[in-house]
């Protein structure tokens, strides 16, 4: 679900760049949208590694927790 609002805010915040930019410097849009492409594209694939990478590390949590192995199978409340 986070992904999904990330994902949204930025699609949606991506016109209000373009605009703004351009009345601010007087650039055609087109060309403010060339300059911010590469921010977004920076941006998609950090949040796209992040959610793998926490991912991972989730199901290696719960991995570790139900092998009986190390401190965290010590503290399981019952």
């Amino acid at each position: 679900m986070s992904l999904a609002v990330q994902g949204a805010v930025l699609f949606w915040s991506i016109p209000v760049w373009i605009f703004g930019i351009a009345s601010i410097t007087e650039l055609p849009p087109k060309k403010v949208f060339t300059c911010i492409l590469i921010p977004i594209i920076l941006m998609i694939a950090m949040t796209v590694v992040s959610y793998i990478l926490t991912a991972s590390l989730t199901d290696s949590a719960a991995l570790y927790a139900g092998s009986g192995s190390g401190l965290g199978s010590e503290f399981r409340m019952s």
